[in-house]
């Protein structure tokens, strides 16, 4: 229309509120959701003592539960770009969420087979959800609001460990260690009925015809999809890298403190916890900076840095440094070196396009989960050579931090995203 102004070319703000409400709706369910699935995952360890007395084994063999979810998870992943793609993200989330209820059915049957296979339930929830909730705030993102977005959904896992750490060890003492799965089923329950809303919020997605694969296949084609993606390869890789510190950190930092700082394990405790709350600060914080630079390689550089830094300062200080030192320092430490990973999904979310879409997810997040599942394996390995935790933190933060800094810098500038389907629509 000839004269027009740019007020009069701009969306009625009656539909920019009802995108504004439409996005907000799907980062809060998506967030939910994936919290309570994070929460399956840490249920066990705060209550290990109480189950393990029940059960009558050592508490130690409890790690073998969270084992048998992480590397449950790093394989199924692999299919859950097929899944998604044949039956949908929100159907993938539902079907993720009755398999944290059949989990809990299982562990609840009080023998250690029936608690390892519900132990490979939540491992294959965890497959779908990542994936899954990518799919879907893939549709509302833009360049304003792509990193907070995914920061804002990435806190669900601090939330979901703080729930299993606050909830569970208070039920499991009143009562019997299985009550303590409760709250976590009634969750579940709740959120399995909201999520027809979720699915109105998405458009109609085309039907596509899959190429047909056997279930040998189909993690070589997630995985060749990811190969072929070079942004999103290198991006998975520096995911993978800084994981590896991460792991490190949330696997080891009790034993540091607790056998070479002489602090309680209580003490222990609060210094880790520092870095959890850091780290909900740093994902929202950096998916802020990154969607208002335009940058998010240079954030992930600036993290790349500060990870090895921080990591390396840590072997360095006195061991006689007071507590709160050390809560102030776990407080940033946890901003970088737990904070990242909003940045750096919204950037697979990004890279993530065509018809293998879904696959190219999978096999990115098969990537990155490697990073924490594979850290305290590697790290106890170095432990026994070096004999220093300290030291040991320092070896992986520069090791690390620096090969996610000169996978970045292969990686390119690419100062500006290209928007596809979303409108311009800040949180």
């Amino acid at each position: 229309m000839a004269g027009a102004s740019a007020a009069d070319l701009a969306a009625p703000p009656v539909q920019a509120d009802e995108a504004k409400a439409r996005l907000r709706l799907a980062v809060t369910l998506a967030t939910l959701i994936q919290a309570g699935i994070a929460w399956s995952l840490f249920i066990f360890p705060p209550i290990a003592l109480a189950a393990s007395a029940a059960l009558g084994i050592d508490p130690l063999y409890v790690g073998v539960q969270g084992g048998t979810i992480f590397f449950c998870t790093i394989f199924a992943t692999l299919y859950s770009g097929r899944i998604i793609g044949l039956i949908g993200p929100v159907r993938a989330l539902g079907l993720a969420m009755l398999l944290v209820l059949a989990g809990i059915s299982l562990a609840a049957l009080h023998n250690i087979p029936a608690i390892l296979l519900g132990a490979v339930c939540f491992g294959l929830s965890h497959s779908l959800t990542n994936p899954s909730t990518a799919v879907i705030l893939k549709n509302f993102v833009s360049d304003s609001n792509r990193g907070v977005v995914f920061s804002i959904k990435q806190c669900s896992v601090p939330l979901g460990l703080l729930a299993a750490s606050l909830v569970g060890p208070f039920i499991a003492e009143r009562f019997d260690w299985r009550f303590a799965m409760l709250p976590l089923a009634v969750l579940q329950i709740v959120l399995l009925c909201l999520l027809p809303r979720l699915h109105r919020l998405l458009p109609a997605a085309a039907k596509r015809e899959l190429p047909s694969a056997n279930l040998l296949q189909l993690p070589l084609r997630a995985l060749r999809a990811l190969w072929a993606n070079r942004p999103l390869r290198y991006t998975a890789c520096v995911g993978l890298s800084f994981g590896m510190c991460q792991g490190a950190i949330l696997t080891y930092t009790s034993n540091l403190f607790a056998v070479e700082r002489d602090f309680s394990l209580s003490q222990a405790g609060f210094i880790l916890m520092c870095a959890h709350v850091g780290g909900i600060i740093g994902r929202i914080s950096w998916g802020y900076l990154a969607d208002r630079l335009q940058s998010p390689v240079l954030v992930m550089r600036t993290l790349a840095v500060l990870i090895a830094a921080a990591l390396l300062l840590l072997s360095m200080l006195p061991a006689g440094l007071a507590l709160g030192w050390w809560l102030l320092l776990y407080l940033f430490l946890g901003g970088f070196a737990v904070g990242w990973n909003g940045v750096v999904i919204s950037e697979f979310a990004y890279h993530a396009r065509g018809a293998d879409m879904e696959e190219q997810l999978a096999g990115s997040f098969c990537v990155l989960f490697c990073g924490g599942a594979f850290s305290p394996w590697l790290f106890a390995l170095v432990y026994l050579a070096a004999g220093s935790y300290a030291t040991v933190m320092g070896m992986f933060g520069v090791c690390f931090g620096l090969l996610g800094l000169v996978l970045l810098l292969r990686l390119g500038r690419e100062r500006h995203h290209h928007v596809e389907v979303a409108p311009e629509v800040d949180l």
